[in-house]
């Protein structure tokens, strides 16, 4: 069956959301704080003007003539550096009555314009200097003495945007160093969330390894339905196949005595008739065998607890086929390592081999040679004999059910029909070359694992 591709990492896409939105909150809480930092950068400021403007206020006072006087003047640093910015005028309609020494002009002008009203404005425009000023003005009147003037006071608008530039980059530097953090939480709790996901894996593996029967590993509750959904099928299809199985055997039996019964009575009938019935009856025999065996290879094949140490399979095997072909002297030997395991049923192995090997010896002259690798999960079974060989026209009727390529020799011409119909349901690959020896060569590709002692039961 073909398998889908991945649609993508889930680790990958939840890195990726949570960082985006924790990118995202990030943010936003750093507007919010340049915003409010900059209210009270700005309120701070607005504090300075009016104190000062306080103090002028509470300085001025009039003489006889009604004459506008200052008690004291302000001794801040700042209002006294020439064009700092921070400045302050009283003045009426007429003239600039007093000024910050900051202010230092031989003709002062007024820097904003008359107010109407005595409201307290904030105001905001370029000094004499070329610099941004923010200021505050008000009207101050004296109705006893019908009487009134204006108060300016401003200073520099780069004071605000100085701090607000200083407390942004600090904050994009602590911020930063918060994302850094967010970003090693987010791996730490994705290794630590997919903990589980990477055990159920591991524990699905397991099974395919044939180590474990089904999956029995702690889970969080998210997962605890979908482990018990795949362990109840897992029961289920082993459930079904074991039945199968055993209607299968039921099935050869329940044949075996009629056809036995049917071959006794040949001899009793006309030549022509018992040459057809006969004929009739080896078919029958070749499509029962064929069935049953493709049935119980249907259940052998799912059980995935299975394993099987494949230099025992060859040793047992090949101790067989020295005695049943003993009169010949034929040289048959292996290769493989003592950890090269297959993944499957130990029956389906030595039908596989024994059918291979078998028909190797029957046209093998001198040897037979056999070569098995393991690399990661699949198993390479090479299996050369130095005899005839097939021809490659004729290497895939060698695969059809009853079809023998000599007559001369016994068999079903079963052998390897029912080694291609186990390697496919074992997903695995069959393949005949011509061997270095001069013969048949076999090629079986198979899952395959690493044995231990443990796993075969020794």
């Amino acid at each position: 069956m073909t398998q889908s591709k991945p649609v993508g990492s889930l680790k990958k896409q939840l890195l990726l959301t949570t960082f985006a939105c924790s990118s995202v909150t990030l943010v936003v809480v750093a507007l919010i704080l340049i915003g409010l930092f900059n209210a009270h950068i700005v309120k701070r400021f607005d504090e300075v003007l009016i104190d000062q403007m306080h103090d002028l206020v509470a300085a001025a006072e009039f003489d006889d003539k009604q004459q506008l006087l200052l008690a004291w003047r302000s001794s801040t640093p700042k209002f006294n550096e020439p064009f700092s910015g921070w400045y302050w005028q009283i003045y009426d309609e007429q003239e600039v009555m007093y000024q910050s020494d900051s202010l230092y002009s031989g003709d002062p002008i007024r820097l904003t314009q008359i107010q109407d009203d005595e409201t307290l404005k904030y105001i905001e425009f370029t000094g004499p200097a070329g610099q941004a000023l923010r200021a505050i003005v008000q009207k101050i009147s004296f109705p006893a003495l019908d009487s009134h003037f204006h108060v300016l006071v401003s200073g520099p608008v780069a004071n605000i945007t100085n701090d607000v530039w200083q407390f942004t980059w600090q904050l994009a530097c602590a911020l930063t160093l918060v994302a850094f953090g967010f970003l090693i939480a987010i791996f730490v709790q994705l290794k630590v969330a997919m903990q589980p996901l990477s055990r159920f894996s591991t524990a699905i593996k397991a099974i395919r390894d044939g180590q474990a029967n089904n999956i029995n590993i702690d889970v969080p509750s998210e997962l605890y339905d979908i482990r018990g959904e795949i362990n109840n099928l897992l029961l289920h299809n082993s459930a079904i196949l074991e039945r199968s199985r055993l209607q299968a055997a039921n099935l050869a039996h329940a044949l075996k005595n009629p056809i036995s019964v049917l071959q006794n009575q040949l001899p009793t009938l006309p030549a022509d008739q018992a040459q057809l019935l006969d004929e009739q009856l080896q078919k029958l025999k070749q499509c029962t065998h064929t069935h049953l065996a493709r049935a119980r290879l249907a259940g052998s094949v799912n059980q995935l607890a299975a394993l099987c140490n494949v230099s025992d399979t060859l040793s047992e095997l090949l101790f067989s086929m020295e005695l049943l072909y003993k009169s010949r002297n034929l040289t048959l030997r292996f290769s493989s390592a003592p950890q090269n395991g297959f993944r499957g049923d130990q029956h389906d192995l030595d039908e596989l081999l024994g059918n291979i090997i078998d028909n190797a010896c029957k046209w093998a002259r001198n040897q037979v040679l056999i070569n098995v690798v393991l690399n990661e999960h699949t198993l390479t079974i090479n299996i050369e004999d130095d005899g005839p060989g097939i021809a490659q026209q004729s290497r895939q009727k060698a695969f059809k059910a009853g079809q023998r390529l000599d007559e001369t020799t016994q068999g079903t011409g079963l052998g390897l029909n029912i080694v291609q119909d186990i390697v496919t349901l074992y997903n695995g690959s069959i393949n005949l070359y011509r061997s270095s020896l001069g013969g048949l060569g076999v090629v079986l590709t198979l899952p395959g694992s690493t044995v231990t002692t443990m796993d075969t039961g020794e």
